[in-house]
């Protein structure tokens, strides 16, 4: 029940952040500075929730704290997708 909490708060701090990047889009948008705007948006490190009886996102290399998302937006011409290989 406490790491379904911290999942859920996790979460909630997620899409917080979502709310700010969408307000700060819509202010470019009116002062029509969002023409050609590319968004980038990524995380310096994922979160351990149990995972290999961890929590949070220290001492570890496992893929819940090395995974990241990695979003680009705005390119006018490429279609969405999403890529499971690992990227740099």
């Amino acid at each position: 029940d406490t790491v379904a909490l911290l999942r859920g708060l996790y979460l909630g701090d997620v899409a917080a952040a979502d709310r700010k990047l969408a307000a700060v889009r819509r202010l470019l948008a009116q002062q029509g500075a969002d023409r050609d705007l590319i968004t980038v948006v990524t995380a310096d490190h994922g979160e351990h929730f149990g995972e290999h009886r961890l929590m949070e996102h220290n001492f570890s290399l496992y893929v819940p704290l090395l995974h990241v998302p990695l979003v680009v937006a705005g390119r006018r011409g490429v279609a969405p997708a999403v890529i499971d290989a690992p990227v740099q």
